[in-house]
């Protein structure tokens, strides 16, 4: 697990550095303890396709709850897919939108594990 979270700490920091970047996560639950662990202050928006989570925010995470719809119309220039199970249903969905530059999926901060 730390060298998960020290991928996915790296890959956040060099997006940051740029200000014409931004971050999204989708399935956030799975990047909690993660972004916790990066000690990392800066703007990111959460998207999952759980209906009933729309519009709220975890427990002491004070980020809003967005759908496909939302990174749509706003889209993020970097996409953290956190999901082994959906990864290819939800990349399948995000490959087509306009603006998204780079999608990261959580399979590849587990490799060599």
């Amino acid at each position: 697990a730390t060298r998960v979270s020290s991928k996915f700490t790296n890959i956040l920091k060099g997006i940051v550095r740029d200000r014409d970047r931004t971050i999204g996560i989708y399935v956030p639950l799975r990047a909690i303890p993660y972004l916790s662990l990066s000690n990392l202050d800066c703007k990111i928006r959460f998207f999952d396709d759980t209906d009933h989570w729309y519009g709220k925010s975890f427990d002491g995470v004070n980020i809003k709850i967005e759908n496909i719809n939302s990174l749509k119309e706003n889209p993020v220039t970097d996409l953290f897919v956190m999901s082994l199970t959906f990864e290819e249903i939800i990349c399948d969905k995000v490959s087509e939108i306009k603006g998204i530059n780079n999608i990261f999926k959580i399979r590849d901060l587990f490799d060599n594990e």
